[in-house]
Parts: structure tokens; C-alpha cells; sequence
């Protein structure tokens, strides 16, 4: 006992120094942080640096197996390489950027080791660290950082005029004082200051080594040991390493004569309680503050040590402190598990609040039941002894010194009696600083408040929290925002689901716990407290005697909306009482008014979910309410269907919800016939999964209704074709067919082969697509449905015009179009108007195109159908690409691209990105132009669309052809032309020919380049196509063989594009001038 005895004395006599190393922060942090030890950290700098491209496969190897040797040249080898790449010396800010995010970020889990050094502390023992984090400074109330290349703060320090932490080899915050590597080593080992200092320190005082066990050997603290053995072999005092017991053996084999081992137990566990033992039992805090003079001592300082990672509060914190500091009493308000006891605790800790209230009492009431019962808790807090009258003796002791008085919880009590707990109130904050946290959105009367209503952390906040409780390993994992969203921002809820995934390499697990128990995950252990148990914190404001009856009943039925309640569907359900229901729940803040509905918070919703249960009527209600909007989507493409798209876009999720309870029931018809209605708006919107459709699905066949089975199989096919899925969308149709085959459906079967003709037209398969319009033509004409003739007949056009056929193009449509008129159908009209439009972009007749798409465009609108809003948008800016107009040209098809997304319409995706890179080509920027191309391609061969796939490949062939790459540019339109005459795309074919001819006449082979030019000429009359004409014809003059001959073909070219209006005009006046022959060609 004469070791343990002489150190206590040291401490007692402040003649001793702690040097705390890794081993303390992995005490706090625990052994799951790799990053927290030395080594750790190594490894995490060189798997960066290697992410980053700076080290290479085989230098990272090579760097990782020296981590594993037990030898410190290797180790600091590897750190210098960390060091020297992530840039410290040239003040890299990778390298100040992995400190913030690895020692600079680290969670306390344990803070056993840190609070008791802190302890230590205040008893004026000073602390030095070789760590790079702040853990000790913030256990020791926020005490600075002192680093050794500032002397004149280390010399204070050293003589207790500054309060710090003195750190070694630097602080992450001062990346260039780190000591990592070899070079910074050798500059600390040659430092003639910081050397001075730690023997200074060694000669007057007794180092006591926590945590150092792998620090001994490093090129700094290795030779002062030696010349503590050395050079200080005479002195009496003595230098302790504190150690494990099964430790002490290997560290006497040391042979130290002045450094003592010192056992402080069997394990790690075991050395808080030895440090907290170490300094004197009685007497007051010795001062570590400016000047030396004692500290007053509080008498009482029952703030509990709030928890780590509190983020995304330090405006609400400083909030507090400063209304607190002016003179306020301060209230904050908000609903369960919201953060407010948190708040409090870090409020009660904050410098400024120490510095002002050297006593401040923190009093838990929910078990207090009257203003009596809080009287009698606050006394008690106070350390008074029990007895009468306990609210006069609280209010007499605290008028003895400046207290904040932090009452938490203060609902259970003021709920019951609060006329009770506003006397109390009035009287402690009479003498007294009150911060009171209370659940709901209702401050008790007795005092004047200022108000603090904690809302939801944000997106980025929540993140962190998450990641400094789960482990930064799953910042990568794709489901994270998801869980993420379902804590919908209550801190609470985080911690809960972060401590669920601690430890996982991925989330999948836990999202899938989610999904099918989510109130589950909502609880830590057996214990039911509202700290560890959302539920529990819940369901206090559930039982509470202010939630009304009608309260109540509309909480049963937000428990079933995830979108929440508007206003008025919310008084249709609950008639006149919907007000003063709603109000109850906002007061208890259970519920929050945003935009006109009322919401639950996700985590508060599940909980509501399970606890709560709608009566059958009001279910039923709901039920009908959110079926009747589901089958608004049939409207969907008529007239009118613009706002039953907007009705269902505000209601779909809760539709959703609602709609996959009801398949559960036994009479579920209508609800399956609602989710095919639904299916509807999907397929235009490009809203939601189809994954309410599968169960569906499942549901009819289980109620062998084979019909309603069918109708969901083929529902499910049009959303897959309309997001581009052509694979799953045939296979959804040919298992849909036989069904209605079964039943005898004709138009159900109509509708299938229609639809598989519609796969085949956008795979360019257009001989397949007709034979499956004519199969079904006829079976449309059977049952008399107009509708599915009109699109029969319009798809045959389509098929024409894809061949460059615009005569019988346009019959088709012309066909089509009186017959949507008499059925009413707004899409098939829009449809046929844009397709028009097309025939006339195609031969160049940019103004009757543009009426066209103006004239469909708000058709598509007023149906709320978004692909053909995108359609029309796009076409727009083709015309003013045409036309010259790159910008107005690339703001049409910026507009059109994220429509084309939000849908799912991969070929429409693509044809924006291809036109942008068409812009680009024609401004000469070859490489934004490629990349755009082969952005596309791969798109358009997603979806089996050979004519987008040729339209890329010749014009990557245009921009070899634009950079004197001729074979390049030959391969390419050799690629393309086979593909235009397999999808019979004469124009495409046609300027395929042309292009050769361009490279020809490039490579001086004007006979070959001629023959080219007059098979594209020909090919462009086909269509015909003036613009194109023009230009082969003026191609030709430049071939000519005589005069006469040139003369010809400048007067063909005229004619062509005189046909072509004011464009044209403008168009002959800059190529067909007296410097006709200088004109470039496209």
C-alpha cells in the first residue's frame, strides 16, 4: 500500500501529473472505434489516401502489414505515409478533414475513464494527453487546449494560472501541430522547448501514466522515460504506470528504476473507481482557474451529465442561456422524446450558466402528482430534510445564493392541479431561476415564460446523430436515408434505431425489423421508461387527462395516414367536434399543423398505430373516403383528369395506406377495383411502387376471382411499360391474356395484344407491332368499344410515320381523331394532334409543328398525362434546334428531361440527352457533344430502341467526320445505316448516305461523294423533306461539272427551301448568295 498511499499524497499536495494516452479514449469511446487507438487511426489515413487515388494497391499493402509488426520504425513509417499524403505539411485540407471527421468526431458511449480524470482536475491535478480529440477538455467543463508550441501558455499552465488540457503531439483542431509521422517526431524530439517542458514537469512532479501502454516507445515519450531512469535516478518522488493486475510482471521486466507499475485492478473496468479514489475523500474543489483563488463551492450541482451527440441544438442552447442570463424563466415545449430533457442538461452545464448559478438543481416530476408533491421533490433536491412546510423551506434556501432551478417533466404534475403548480411556480421564481421543459404546447400559469418549442432535427443533423451512434461504417449503405426518414427527425428515435443498428455492417436487417415491427424498434431492453422506450414516452401523453374523447378518435384515424389529415376530409369525418379534437392534439403536441393537415410525426404515428384503434365507423368512413379518391384515377386521360390527379397526388400515400389495410378484409372487391383505378394515375404520374397492385394480385386469385386477378396482372404491365420495362411488361400481358381468355373478356383481351403491339412499336419491331393492332382492331369493333379502335388505328400511324410513310401517317391519324372526339377521350386527341405535329416537323414545316404542340400541350395538361406534357416540350425544342435557337432549344429540353424522369420514360430521357448533345455539336463542343451520345446509347439499347441507337451512332459519326477522322466517321454511319433500313427511318438512312458522301468529298473523291449525295437526295424526296433537299443540293453544286450543271442544283436547292417560309427565305439568303460556293454545309 506505501505505492498507492505516496501517489494519493502527490495528488493531495498537487505534486502530480496525469499523461493520458489511447487508452483513454477507448475507454470512452470503446473498442468498436478502430480510429480511437493509434494504429486504428493509421490504418483509416491510409485506406483514405488510398480512396482517394493518392496510395496505390500495392503501397497500401505493403503499409497495412507494417501496422501488424511490433516494431515503432515500421509503424511510424506508415504514418509518415498517411502524414505525407493526405498533405499535413503543405496544409492539405484532406489532411485537416480526415482529423474532423475521425478524432475530431468521436462519441463518448462510457465516459466512466474521462469523468473521473476530470475529477482529478478539479482537484488541481494538472492533465497532459497525447491524444489529437477534445474528450478530456469536455469532461473537464470545456477546459482549453494548450499546445506545447505556444510557451506562453504552457508555462501557465504549468503553473495553474491557465486552465487546459496540455496535448503533447497536437490537437486535430491545429492540424499542423499534430505529431504523426517521422518527420513531425523528430521536429517534437528536437523541440528545445517542449523537451524543457516535460522534464520540468518530471523533475517537480510525479507523471502518472493512464492509458499509455503502446505510447512508452514513440520517439517522444520513449527517451524522457530514459531520462527520467537517468538523469533523475536520485530523486525521491516516483513516476507511476497505471496497469491491469495480469499486466504488473511484464512491466517490472522493464527494469525501471524511477517508473513504477501500478495494478489498479483486474480490468479495464476497474480503473474509474481507482482514479476516483486517488484524490482526498473531504475538503473543497480545488481551484484550476485564472489566478489560483478557490472556486465556490456549490452546494448542490445535481444536473445530470447530459448525453453525447447532442446535435443540431447549439442556437437552441445558446437561446436558453442568454434569455436565462437576461433574466428570463425559460419554458421549453414540445412533444415526447423531442429533445427537451437534453436541452436542459446541457443548459445546466454551459460555462455561462456555471459561472452565473453556482448551484443549479435539476428535479424530476413525473412522479409528482400536485403542485404539493413538486413542492416536496424540489425540497428533497435541494437536500433538505423532510418535514413541513416544504414549499416555504424551499423558497427560504433557495433566496441563499443564485440557483437555477430546472424542473423537467413538469406536465405530470401541472395536468392534474394547475392552480397547484403555478403557486410553487410564482413562489421558486420569486428567489429563483426557473427552466422548466414540459410536454405539450401549453406553458403553466404563475410566471411570466419566454417559450421554446423544440422542433424535428433536420436531415443533415439526424444523420450525424445516427452515424455517431451507429458507427460511421454505414454512411454508404443506400437504405440510411430511409431509416433516417422514419425517425422523422425526434431525437429519441434515433438513438433508439442507431443503438438497434450498432455493430451492423448494413441496414438491411433493421429495415426489414422496420417494416414488419416498427414499434418494436422503438424500445432498448425490457425496461419501460420514456428514455429507452419511445412507446413508454408516448404513451404519457396518451393517457393524459387533457387528450378529449374526440381527441382520441382522430388520433386513431391519423394513426392510419402517413401523409396526415387534411381540413377538410378531417371535418368530414368528425363532423362539428373536429376542431376542438384537433386543438387537443396540438396542445399535447402529438400532432402538428403543417399546410392546412394535420400529421403525426412517423415514430409518434407508429405507436398510435398499435395503441390506438379507430371505432368501425370511423374506419369505414376513412376507408370509403379513400377509396372514392382511388378511383378518381379512371378520370385520368379524359376531360377533367388534370384534377383528379391533383385530388390523388395529395392523398396518395395515405391512400396507399389506407387501401393495403382494406385488402386484409373479407368483402375487398371494391378496395382491388380501386388499387387497378389507381394503377391508373401511377402510370401517368410515375408515382409509387407497384407493389400494392402485386399483393392485389394475390388477393383476387386467393378469391379465385379470375377477372379482377386479370385487370391487376395488366395494370401492372402498363406501369411496367410506362417506366420503360419492356421485358416485364410482356410477360405481365401474355399472363394477363389467357385469364381473360378464361372468363370470356373480350376487350380485356383486346387491350392485352394492343398493348404487346405497343412493346413491339417501341422496340422498333414495327412488322410484329402491326400484326398485333390488326389482331386486336377487330376484337375492339366486336365489343364496340370505340376507344381501343381510335388507339388501334393510331398506332398503325405511328408505325407509318416511324417509316417515314406521312401520308398514310396522317390518314391514320385523321382516322382516329373524330372518334377519341366522340367517346370524349382529351389523351387519344392530344395524342393524334402531336403526332400531326411530328409529320410536320419531319418535312420541315416548323410553323403548323409548333401550332400543333401548342395546341396538345395543354390537352396533356388538363389530363394530368406528364409523358405527353414531356412529348410536346421536347418537340418544341427540336424546332428551335432547327431553327438555330440553341438556347431556347436547350431550355425545352432541360424542362422536358426531369418529367421524362419522374415517370420512368427512359426513351424520352434519352432523346433529351441526345438533342443536348446535338446542341453542343452544333456549337463545335465535340466533347460535351460525345459525352452526351454515349450517355444516351446505352439508354436507348435499355429499352431496344433501334432508332434512337442509330440516331447516336451517326452522330458520333458527325463529330469524327467534324474532326478529319474519316474512318472513324465511316465505321460510324456504316454502324447506323443498317439499323435506319431495319426500323425503315428514311430520313435517318438518308443522312447516314449523306454523311459518307461528306467524309468522300473530304478525302478528295468527289465521284464517290456525288453518287452519295444523289442517293440521298432521293431518299430525302421520298419523305419529302425541303430542308434536307436543300442541302443535298447545294452538296451537289460544289460537285458539278459545269456551270450549268451547278446552276441546276442551286436552283433545286432555292425551290426547296422556298417552301420552307421565312425560315427558308432567311435560309437562301445566307447559302444562296453571291458567295453560295463559301457556304459551310452542315
Amino acid at each position: 500500500m506505501v505505492l498507492l498511499d505516496d501517489l494519493k499524497k502527490a495528488i493531495a499536495d498537487k505534486r502530480a501529473v496525469i499523461v493520458a494516452g489511447a487508452g483513454t479514449t477507448i475507454a470512452a469511446v470503446g473498442p468498436g472505434t478502430r480510429h480511437a487507438s493509434w494504429t486504428g487511426l493509421i490504418e483509416h489515413g491510409l485506406r483514405r489516401a488510398h480512396q482517394l487515388g493518392k496510395i496505390k494497391d500495392k503501397a497500401l499493402n505493403a503499409a497495412l502489414a507494417n501496422l501488424e509488426a511490433d516494431d515503432m520504425t515500421l509503424l511510424l513509417a506508415a504514418a509518415e505515409m498517411v502524414a505525407h499524403r493526405l498533405g499535413q505539411k503543405d496544409g492539405d485540407g484532406e489532411f485537416a478533414g480526415w482529423l474532423r471527421t475521425t478524432v475530431g468526431d468521436l462519441t463518448v458511449i462510457d465516459g466512466a475513464v474521462p469523468s473521473a480524470l476530470a475529477h482529478l482536475h478539479r482537484h488541481g491535478v494538472l492533465i497532459a494527453t497525447t491524444n489529437y480529440d477534445s474528450i478530456l477538455c469536455d469532461a473537464c467543463d470545456s477546459a482549453s487546449v494548450v499546445l506545447p508550441t505556444d510557451s506562453g501558455k504552457s508555462l501557465r499552465w504549468s503553473r495553474r494560472e491557465d486552465r487546459g488540457i496540455l496535448h503533447l503531439h497536437g490537437h486535430w483542431e491545429r492540424p499542423e501541430s499534430v505529431v504523426l509521422g517521422v518527420q513531425r517526431y523528430r521536429e517534437t524530439a528536437q523541440s528545445p522547448f517542449q523537451q524543457f517542458l516535460q522534464q520540468v514537469l518530471a523533475a517537480s512532479a510525479s507523471l502518472v501514466f493512464v492509458g499509455c501502454g503502446g505510447t512508452l516507445d514513440d520517439p517522444n515519450l520513449g527517451p524522457l522515460l530514459d531520462w527520467i531512469d537517468t538523469t533523475l535516478r536520485g530523486a525521491e518522488h516516483r513516476h507511476y504506470l497505471l496497469c491491469r493486475d495480469g499486466e504488473l510482471a511484464s512491466w517490472r521486466a522493464k527494469g525501471w528504476m524511477r517508473i513504477v507499475p501500478l495494478a489498479f485492478g483486474p480490468g479495464h473496468a476497474d480503473l474509474p473507481g481507482f482514479l476516483a479514489s486517488l484524490p482526498p475523500a473531504s475538503g473543497a474543489l480545488a481551484s484550476t482557474g485564472t489566478g489560483g483563488n478557490p472556486a465556490p463551492s456549490p452546494l448542490v450541482t445535481a444536473v445530470p451529465r447530459p448525453t453525447d451527440n447532442f446535435v443540431g441544438r447549439a442556437g437552441e442552447v445558446a437561446s436558453v442561456v442568454a434569455a436565462l442570463l437576461a433574466g428570463s424563466h425559460v419554458a421549453i415545449l414540445g412533444p415526447g422524446g423531442i429533445g427537451k430533457t437534453g436541452l436542459t442538461q446541457h443548459v445546466g452545464h454551459d460555462q455561462r450558466i456555471m459561472a452565473a448559478f453556482p448551484r443549479r438543481v435539476f428535479v424530476r416530476l413525473e412522479a409528482a402528482g400536485t403542485g404539493a408533491d413538486m413542492a416536496l421533490k424540489i425540497a428533497t433536491a435541494l437536500g433538505l430534510e423532510a418535514g413541513p412546510p416544504p414549499l416555504e423551506r424551499a423558497v427560504a434556501d433557495l433566496g441563499r445564493q443564485p440557483t437555477l432551478l430546472i424542473l423537467d417533466n413538469a406536465e405530470t404534475p401541472w395536468t392534474p392541479d394547475p392552480h397547484g403548480v403555478g403557486q410553487v411556480l410564482a413562489e421558486c421564481g420569486a428567489v429563483a431561476r426557473i427552466l422548466l421543459s414540459i410536454r405539450g404546447r401549453q406553458c403553466p400559469q404563475g410566471l411570466t415564460w419566454q417559450r421554446l418549442e423544440l422542433d424535428r432535427l433536420g436531415g443533415a443533423d439526424a444523420r450525424a446523430l445516427f452515424l455517431g451512434l451507429a458507427g460511421p461504417q454505414l454512411a454508404t449503405d443506400a437504405l440510411l436515408p430511409m431509416v433516417i426518414g422514419v425517425a422523422d427527425g425526434v431525437p429519441l428515435a434515433i438513438r433508439l434505431l442507431a443503438a438497434q443498428a450498432d455493430g451492423l455492417a448494413d441496414l438491411r436487417d433493421l429495415w426489414a425489423r422496420w417494416q414488419a415491427e416498427p414499434a418494436a424498434l422503438l424500445r432498448l431492453g425490457r425496461a419501460a421508461n420514456r428514455e429507452t422506450d419511445f412507446t413508454t414516452s408516448v404513451s404519457l401523453s396518451l393517457e393524459s387527462p387533457r387528450l378529449t374523447p374526440d381527441g382520441r378518435r382522430l388520433l386513431g384515424l391519423l394513426g392510419r395516414l402517413p401523409d396526415g389529415l387534411a381540413r377538410s376530409l378531417r371535418d368530414d369525418l368528425l363532423g362539428q367536434n373536429a376542431a376542438a379534437a384537433a386543438t387537443s392534439l396540438v396542445q399535447l403536441a402529438l400532432a402538428r399543423e403543417e399546410k392546412d393537415r394535420l400529421r403525426l410525426l412517423v415514430p409518434v404515428r407508429e405507436v398510435v398505430r398499435a395503441r390506438v384503434t379507430p371505432s368501425p365507423a370511423d374506419a369505414a368512413a376513412l376507408h370509403d373516403a379513400m377509396i372514392a379518391l382511388a378511383e378518381l384515377g379512371d378520370q385520368l386521360g379524359r376531360e377533367d383528369g388534370q384534377d383528379a390527379a391533383a385530388r390523388i397526388t395529395v392523398e396518395f400515400q395515405n391512400i396507399n395506406s389506407v387501401l393495403d389495410m382494406v385488402l386484409d378484409d373479407d368483402g375487398c372487391q371494391r378496395a382491388i377495383d380501386a388499387i387497378v383505378s389507381l394503377a391508373q394515375f401511377q402510370r401517368f404520374s410515375g408515382a409509387g411502387t407497384p407493389e400494392l397492385l402485386e399483393r392485389a394480385v394475390g388477393r383476387a386469385q386467393a378469391l379465385n376471382d379470375t377477372r379482377r386477378q386479370a385487370r391487376c396482372i395488366k395494370s401492372l404491365g402498363d406501369i411496367a411499360l410506362a417506366r420503360s420495362d419492356h421485358d416485364a411488361a410482356r410477360a405481365r400481358y401474355e399472363d394477363a391474356l389467357p385469364l381473360y381468355r378464361r372468363v370470356g373478356d373480350v376487350l380485356g383481351q383486346a387491350n392485352c395484344i394492343r398493348s404487346l403491339g405497343n412493346i413491339a412499336l417501341r422496340r422498333s419491331d414495327h412488322d410484329a407491332a402491326r400484326a398485333r393492332y390488326e389482331d386486336a382492331l377487330p376484337l375492339y369493333q366486336q365489343v364496340g368499344d370505340v376507344l381501343g379502335q381510335a388507339n388501334c388505328i393510331r398506332s398503325l400511324g405511328d408505325i407509318a410515320l416511324r417509316r417515314s410513310d406521312h401520308d398514310a401517317a396522317r390518314a391514320r391519324y385523321e382516322d382516329a381523331l373524330p372518334l377519341y372526339r366522340r367517346v370524349g377521350a382529351v389523351l387519344g386527341q392530344a395524342n393524334c394532334i402531336k403526332s400531326l405535329g411530328d409529320i410536320a416537323l419531319e418535312r420541315s414545316d416548323h410553323d403548323a409543328a409548333r401550332a400543333r404542340y401548342e395546341d396538345a400541350l395543354p390537352l396533356y395538361r388538363r389530363v394530368g398525362a406528364v409523358l405527353g406534357q414531356a412529348n410536346c416540350i421536347r418537340s418544341l425544342g427540336d424546332i428551335a434546334l432547327r431553327r438555330s435557337d440553341h438556347d431556347a432549344a436547350r431550355a425545352r429540353y432541360e424542362d422536358a428531361l426531369p418529367l421524362y424522369r419522374r415517370v420512368g420514360a427512359v426513351r424520352g430521357e434519352a432523346n433529351c440527352i441526345r438533342s443536348l448533345g446535338d446542341i453542343a455539336l452544333r456549337r463545335s463542343d465535340h466533347d460535351a457533344a460525345r459525352a452526351r451520345y454515349e450517355d444516351a446509347l446505352p439508354l436507348y439499347r435499355r429499352v431496344g430502341d433501334v432508332l434512337g441507337e442509330a440516331n447516336c451512332i451517326r452522330s458520333l459519326g458527325d463529330i469524327a467526320l467534324r474532326r478529319s477522322d474519316h474512318d472513324a466517321a465511316r465505321a460510324r454511319y456504316e454502324d447506323a445505316l443498317p439499323l435506319y433500313q431495319q426500323v425503315g427511318d428514311v430520313l435517318g438512312e438518308a443522312n447516314c448516305i449523306q454523311g459518307l458522301g461528306d467524309s468522300l468529298a473530304r478525302e478528295e473523291q468527289p465521284e464517290k461523294a456525288r453518287r452519295h449525295y444523289q442517293q440521298a437526295l432521293g431518299l430525302y424526296e421520298r419523305i419529302p423533306e425541303p430542308y434536307s433537299m436543300g442541302w443535298a443540293s447545294l452538296r451537289l453544286s460544289r460537285m458539278a461539272g459545269s456551270e450549268s450543271e451547278r446552276r441546276a442544283h442551286v436552283a433545286a436547292a432555292r425551290k426547296a427551301w422556298e417552301g420552307l417560309g421565312d425560315w427558308g427565305l432567311r435560309l437562301i439568303a445566307e447559302h444562296l448568295g453571291p458567295e453560295a460556293d463559301d457556304a459551310e454545309v452542315p
